[in-house]
């Protein structure tokens, strides 16, 4: 348990170059009152802290703590029987001894030392803003804990991103992606520097020096940073707008650079924390600039109320410590804390998501390339089926009207072109002018059925008539509605069908049958060998090949099976081995 929390210490603080026997004796020293937290601010003179522990409680084996790590020099003074002696020296030039957390100075207080004022000397050319609390171990350790803690959340974060961001950049390689890992490795190296970690996990019997690596990585990162700000802006706006941008970085890091080189470390850090706001600043005002005219759509985009955001959201907590620091409020190290972490994990959260829309915009643009990919062989499959088509309607033409014409060249050549010889060659060209017709019309729609009461029997004998055949009829009085000429055009299909590929010597049957559920006409015809592919008898050009030398276009059983659809009949085979069976079947209540 704490012997003196927050409210239980009294802190008193005087600036100036005094030794530790004035600051006992209070000779011409005047302490003002200090409130845990506040920023003091740059200062050129050590700053002296007296705390008393107003409490009861006092016990051996409490432990003084003293934040931040960053401090240049800590000298701790307590009572002893010989007057005052120093207790602490450390800090970040100090060989320090091993503290109880990783992000300060510690020290062991006995209750005699308590009973009096400790008194701290601090000289630091970094912001000072120390944080004092005397606590027990367990809450020392706890302490640890939590410091550990939140250094591996914050540590694992940034590693993600960097995994995340290595792997981006490998298949999307961009100067803000670059920049990203850059600014991730040096967040890294800083977090593990200003935390305190570094010296906490790798010292065994003190604490080494690291004021040195502890500026560096601090002016550094602030650098590197604001590069990827102008990676950032330049996604957005052409070169000129963000040349100013640029012109501000690079002056600011020329600056730091000379001011830390000539040994003013403190100008250096200002222009570092002045840099780092009036960049945001700067940023965040751009937004109102126009876009530039040609936009990369391979690289990743943003709006310009995101980046706005972005910049705002940095330069918030920066905004608050300026304020905070002038008014010398005590809420200034929880605020620096946030901002800290804020400056660092704000920019990988906003890229993470920025690559997340960019990854949606170039998973949409190539499912869109895909598809349009798609649609463009689908087409190509459709032109080259209806080439196929046409070619194959070309090579159905000449092969039917090649066997008419050339009946009538030998004709001519013997002399004996006569009447019936030319009507039978015109009646062929026709029939398959005729056929072409028809499946032309019915693919396109202009074929209208019109679905009328029809005698079956009567419609039969007249196709008979048409197709000159002596097919064996049985027949009854017996009416069904479908559209006269689709059913005659069926007709004349099924029937001229089984005359052409009867065997020879064989007669076609026609049969009527009237069923409970439907009319069916069952037209046969004896074969002289099986048909091997029946079941694509009705498919377009189709002509199966034990038959292929006699005259056909392969659209008759097709235009058949479609008109028999249209008007809600049914055309089925039956047999297709020693006997061809097609059955017409109409509902019995149509």
């Amino acid at each position: 348990m704490a012997v003196a929390e927050t409210a239980h210490i009294e802190i008193n603080y005087v600036i100036g170059d005094y030794e530790i026997e004035e600051i006992v004796s209070q000779k011409n020293v005047t302490f003002s009152k200090f409130d845990l937290g506040k920023n003091l601010g740059f200062k050129d003179k050590p700053v002296w802290f007296r705390i008393n522990a107003q409490t009861d409680n006092v016990v051996d084996g409490q432990h003084l703590i003293i934040t931040p790590v960053h401090i240049d020099n800590i000298q701790v003074f307590a009572n002893s029987v010989h007057g005052y002696e120093k207790i602490l020296n450390a800090g970040d030039r100090e060989t320090s001894p091993i503290s109880m957390i990783p992000e300060g100075y510690s020290v062991t207080l006995t209750s005699y030392q308590l009973d009096a004022p400790i008194y701290i000397e601090i000289a630091s050319k970094n912001v000072i803003y120390p944080s004092f609390k005397i606590v027990g171990f367990n809450e020392a350790r706890h302490l640890a804990i939590t410091s550990v803690f939140w250094f591996s959340l914050s540590f694992g974060i940034t590693l993600l991103y960097f995994a995340w961001a290595t792997s981006a950049v490998v298949s999307s390689p961009q100067l803000l992606l670059l920049t990203f890992i850059l600014r991730l490795a040096m967040f890294s190296g800083a977090l593990f520097v200003h935390s305190g970690m570094w010296r906490f996990l790798t010292s065994l019997e003190s604490l080494p020096p690291q004021d040195l690596i502890h500026n560096v990585t601090g002016l550094a990162y602030i650098t590197v940073a604001q590069l990827f700000d102008f990676a950032l802006l330049r996604t957005i706006y052409c070169k000129t707008a963000i040349k100013a941008f640029l012109i501000m970085v690079l002056l600011s890091a020329l600056a730091k650079t000379v001011f830390f080189i000539s040994g003013e470390v403190s100008l250096a850090l200002i222009v570092n924390n002045i840099s780092a706001l009036l960049t945001l600043l700067l940023g965040a005002m751009m937004v109102v600039l126009p876009r530039q005219n040609k936009i990369d759509t391979s690289k990743i985009q943003l709006s310009r109320t995101a980046v706005g955001a972005y910049f705002i959201l940095q330069a918030i907590p920066l905004i608050l410590l300026f304020i905070l620091s002038y008014f010398e409020n005590s809420n200034y190290l929880r605020i620096s804390d946030i901002m800290f972490m804020n400056y660092a994990l704000v920019p990988g959260g906003f890229i993470a998501y920025a690559m997340l829309k960019h990854q949606q915009r170039t998973y949409r643009a190539n499912t869109e390339l895909e598809l349009r990919a798609q649609h463009f062989i689908e087409l190509s499959l459709l032109e080259q089926e209806k080439r196929s088509e046409m070619k194959r309607l070309l090579e159905t033409l000449a092969h039917e009207i090649k066997t008419p014409l050339a009946t009538l060249q030998m004709a001519e050549a013997v002399g004996r072109i006569d009447q019936k010889i030319l009507q039978k060659s015109t009646d062929s060209i026709s029939t398959v002018l005729n056929q072409i017709s028809r499946v032309e019309h019915i693919e396109r729609g202009a074929f209208v059925l019109e679905t009328t009461e029809i005698d079956l029997c009567s419609l039969i004998k007249n196709v008979l008539k048409s197709v000159d055949s002596s097919a064996n009829i049985e027949c009854m009085d017996i009416k069904v509605n479908a559209d006269w000429n689709g059913l005659y055009i069926v007709l004349s299909n099924l029937v001229g069908n089984g005359e052409k590929y009867k065997k020879p010597k064989t007669q076609v049957s026609i049969t009527i049958e009237k069923l409970s559920d439907s009319i069916d006409v069952l037209i046969k015809n004896a074969l002289s060998r099986p048909i091997l592919e029946p079941d694509r008898l009705f498919e377009k050009y189709y002509r199966d090949t034990t038959n292929a030398n006699q005259p056909g276009t392969g659209l008759g059983l097709y235009l058949a099976k479609y008109l028999t659809h249209a008007f809600g009949a049914e055309l089925k085979i039956l047999k297709s081995d020693d006997e061809f069976v097609m059955r017409l079947s109409f509902s019995s209540g149509m």
